[in-house]
């Protein structure tokens, strides 16, 4: 693959990841301003900042991901196949507004619906 084609790959790769862990939400370090400390499982009632550590296990999943696609795609020394192109972009733009429409139906519950 050439160097143009492995960085699309393995952004493509970073983007989906990324969605896919924001929309899962694995348990991850919650910051609870009232008491200033930090916690990690599932969030205890009160007032917690859990998007601090939701992001940094989305940012770092995406950079673990794109750094695995990028050595793994330079192992292969082929053309990448036409239709890769296309597909990488209909999956990484459909996985984009999953994410983005669970952010809003999120935020539509948590702070206007109430």
């Amino acid at each position: 693959m050439e160097q143009r084609d492995r960085v699309a790959v393995a952004a493509s790769v970073a983007i989906v990841v990324a969605c896919v862990v924001h929309v899962v939400a694995p348990l991850t370090l919650a910051y609870y301003p009232l008491e200033r400390v930090w916690r990690a499982g599932p969030p205890i009632p009160g007032v917690t900042m859990l998007w601090y550590g939701r992001s940094a296990t989305t940012l770092a999943a995406a950079l673990v991901a794109s750094v695995v696609t990028y050595v793994a795609t330079g192992v292969r020394r082929t053309a990448s196949p036409p239709w890769l192109a296309a597909t990488l972009t209909w999956i990484t733009l459909g996985c984009l507004f999953v994410a983005l429409g669970f952010i809003v139906q999120h935020e539509w519950h948590a702070w206007v619906a109430r």
